[in-house]
């Protein structure tokens, strides 16, 4: 695991009124969000809060106990939680949305 973030919140639009708001901070290319929400009348963007990350990448099985890949998110035992994101170093404060 390279880090973690906190939501600030999230936004359901039409796929280009998406676009629009994120494209610049959305970290995937254009061809690529509109083939994924080719079908889709609305989509949902999550708005990133604190953004926090390890001294080092953390091992998901050895650190956090997870036994396989995530896709997008995975719940860990409220200790290993808070020990895990204590161990972190802020690299940006959420803002004000």
């Amino acid at each position: 695991m390279a880090g973690a973030f906190s939501v600030a919140g999230q936004e359901t639009r039409s796929p280009l009124s998406l676009w629009r708001r994120f494209a610049s901070v959305s970290g995937i290319s254009e061809s690529k969000f509109f083939a994924y929400y080719e079908t889709s009348a609305n989509g949902t963007g999550i708005r990133v809060g604190e953004v926090l990350a390890p001294a080092q990448p953390m091992c998901l099985s050895g650190d956090l106990g997870v036994a396989r890949p995530l896709q997008s998110f995975q719940y860990v035992a409220t200790d290993t939680a808070k020990t895990v994101l204590d161990s972190m170093t802020q690299l940006r404060a959420a803002s004000a949305a």
